[in-house]
């Protein structure tokens, strides 16, 4: 599972800038063993110096070509008939060489397995070499054509600076580096969801964080500062012990983070915290901090990405459990949101988006032309879409595998109405439309529109009670999931450690 491969983490630099693998990453290096085919694709979501490097007509591609020209004219380890040269010979004399010469990603490339190596005292032979002759040899070919020789040392270049934990932060930056604002607006439930983000944390910040010396020393510092045990302390006096806990574990945390955290996940009103609130409080904001460095910005995309596809599942399972949830939750939207949906100017917008990826105009989409629109619409990362979940979308809303324009519309319906009751504004709302629908069968469903209250649209008590006992059966699987995940994270440490011994024992 690539989730628990990346949570598992690295062999840090120095105990202050512990590592863990980029989801991103080991993603894009899942796309490239099931199909070679996605090279160009993967490149081009590497960071600008290295797709240059590494892309169509780019330096390693011209340097290729002129090396095996010059071999070709040299007249060195060709074959039977003077048009391909030896893969070992290529692979072991000329790549390295051309890697060492043309720029920064092709160096990274090619000494990425260089440290390893000398501090296990071995002799160090180029990951990249190896690579390159292992898969013609795969391929059954020990001589190369030119085209073979420039295919051959893309991927090897590609997989070998993929596999450059140095590089890990830098293309995850060469994305729209994931924040604090977006996690939280994921997360949705603020420090209760503590669980749902410490998994993503490096070892040893997991385990100072839920560890009992660091629980001792919140409630220490709470007690310190309430010498009457009034049992509750106000937020802007216990942001400086945040940064106090911080620097005793190593974990660096600045006054402002804090006060930009408390904005964040601060519930209207809440002012205080109780002196059972302190240790989960203390847990949560700290962990944002380490997300919220150069340093943890690998974790946060980690973050990112998981919560994207547990998002995307939520609303698939939501649908495969109940065909009616689209219109009962159209019953809860707010009046200007309805009239949007319903309005020619939407199915209008629909419509074009539809044949800008019918690219090849069959009239219909498949699965794999839905990453995009899935991934926009739902506010997950692309790369926390995957094509199953594509399938899942086709096979609720299409027919026989395929997507017609109306059966679009409707899917795009779908997740703009549920996208809306994700943002704070939709969850704004739903909690006042819960609030109306809970105050008693009156035969009317108050609407609210961007200008605030309008005239009620009738609906049943029956229906009224349908969508309350919906959303109440939604709330109490969350809370079951959640009381799961504790469990979960206590036996995926256990698993992890594990998972550490044996790497280092095979390594």
């Amino acid at each position: 599972d690539l989730s628990e491969l990346a949570a598992m983490g690295g062999s840090a630099d120095n105990e202050r800038t512990p590592r863990v693998r980029s989801l991103r990453v080991l993603k894009l290096i899942a796309m490239l063993h099931e199909n070679r085919e996605r090279l160009l694709e993967v490149v081009s979501f590497l960071p600008e110096v290295a797709a240059d490097e590494f892309g169509s007509g780019g330096k390693l591609e011209t340097s290729c070509r002129e090396a095996f020209g010059a071999e070709l004219a040299a007249g060195r380890a060709l074959d039977s008939s003077g048009s391909a040269v030896s893969a070992e010979h290529l692979g072991w004399a000329i790549l390295p060489k051309i890697c060492a010469s043309i720029g920064p990603a092709a160096v990274s490339a090619l000494t990425f397995d260089r440290e390893a190596a000398r501090a296990k005292g071995k002799k160090w032979e180029p990951g990249l070499a190896v690579f390159l002759v292992a898969e013609a040899t795969g391929r059954g070919a020990n001589f190369l054509t030119e085209d073979e020789f420039v295919e051959l040392a893309r991927l090897a270049a590609t997989m070998c600076y993929l596999g450059n934990l140095q590089e890990q932060e830098s293309i995850v930056a060469a994305h729209l580096s994931p924040n604090i604002e977006q996690i939280l607006r994921v997360l949705k439930d603020g420090r209760e969801k503590l669980g749902e983000i410490v998994v993503f944390l490096p070892q040893r910040v997991r385990e100072v964080l839920l560890g009992p010396s660091f629980a001792q020393r919140c409630l220490a510092e709470f007690d310190s500062l309430d010498p009457e045990g009034k049992g509750a302390m106000e937020l802007k006096v216990l942001l400086p012990v945040l940064v106090v806990l911080g620097m005793a574990e190593r974990l660096h945390v600045e006054l402002e983070q804090c006060q930009k955290f408390c904005r964040l996940i601060a519930k209207r009103g809440e002012t205080y915290i109780s002196r059972q609130e302190m240790v989960s409080f203390a847990q949560f904001m700290l962990a944002l901090a380490y997300l919220d460095t150069t340093t943890g910005g690998v974790a946060a995309d980690n973050a990112c990405i998981v919560l994207g596809e547990r998002r995307v599942d939520e609303l698939l399972e939501m649908l495969e459990q109940d065909q009616q949830v689209s219109s009962k939750t159209a019953l809860l939207l707010p009046g200007d949101a309805v009239e949007y949906l319903s309005s020619p100017g939407f199915t209008d917008q629909c419509a074009e988006r539809f044949r800008g990826m019918d690219v090849q105009s069959k009239g219909y989409l498949e699965p794999v032309d839905l990453f995009h629109l899935v991934s926009d619409l739902s506010g997950a990362d692309m790369f926390a879409v995957s094509i199953e979940q594509c399938e899942r979308f086709v096979t609720i809303f299409g027919t026989n595998g395929e997507l017609n324009q109306g059966e679009f519309l409707a899917l795009a319906k779908h997740l703009t109405t549920m996208a809306f009751l994700h943002s704070e504004r939709g969850r704004d709302h739903l909690d006042w439309a819960l609030q109306s629908l809970s105050a008693g069968p009156t035969g009317q469903r108050p609407v609210l529109s961007s200008q605030g209250l309008r005239s009620p649209v009738p609906v049943s008590a029956r229906a009224e009670q349908e969508h309350v006992a919906f959303y109440m059966e939604k709330s109490t699987k969350l809370e079951e999931e959640n009381a799961a995940l504790r469990e979960q994270m206590r036996e995926m440490q256990e698993m992890m450690k594990k998972m550490n011994s044996n790497l280092g024992e095979s390594q």
